[in-house]
């Protein structure tokens, strides 16, 4: 609504108590949106926090730990990660989580800015085939932490304890890491 030529934000477009108690001192909700079922979802600089319908507390998903993220037919789908173990040299080794799908009540930037802090969490990945199970190895940028966290992303059916995986995980890490990043901006902090 404009009011005197000055976007107005309605009462309706804020977050719930619930979400806002959640935040960060110096975060703000960057998108919004509302499920079919009444379950809130809100876009920061450094993560999705989801509120299913009378529910506490919120759940916080980092963006270095989502995998992906599609929207078909007003359906946005994200992918968790779940760590299943640690790299030798501090990374971590994930699982896709079981996928959440929320099918929205409206259109709504919201999936724009997940997508966006997806792509930009992401310095670099390569597949990493191996016999038995690969997977894909990928630096992720973490808001609030310098460098990048290595992470090991298993493939389907691959096992954390599959042998030589995670030195070979390391090695092309260490190849990555070379390479320069092609998105400078950084997450957001």
């Amino acid at each position: 609504m404009a009011l005197f030529g000055i976007s107005v934000r309605r009462r309706r477009d804020r977050p719930s108590d619930a979400v806002r108690g959640a935040l960060d001192p110096e975060e703000l909700v960057m998108g919004r949106a509302v499920s079919v079922d009444g379950t809130e979802l809100a876009v920061t600089r450094r993560r999705l926090l989801v509120l299913p319908v009378g529910q506490q507390p919120v759940r916080s998903l980092p963006w270095y730990r989502v995998a992906k993220v599609t929207l078909r037919d007003a359906t946005l789908t994200v992918v968790g990660l779940e760590v299943v173990g640690e790299l030798p040299g501090g990374g971590e080794i994930v699982r896709d989580a079981t996928p959440d799908a929320f099918s929205l009540a409206a259109p709504a930037r919201l999936t724009d800015q997940v997508h966006a802090r997806v792509r930009r969490s992401v310095v670099a990945s390569r597949h990493l085939p191996w016999p038995g199970g690969g997977g894909w190895v990928t630096l992720r940028r973490v808001a609030g932490r310098d460098g990048v966290l290595l992470q090991l992303r298993l493939d389907p059916g691959a096992r954390p304890d599959n042998p030589g995986l995670t030195a070979a995980a390391e090695q092309v890490g260490a190849e990555l890491s070379g390479q320069e990043p092609t998105d400078a901006t950084g997450v957001d902090d």
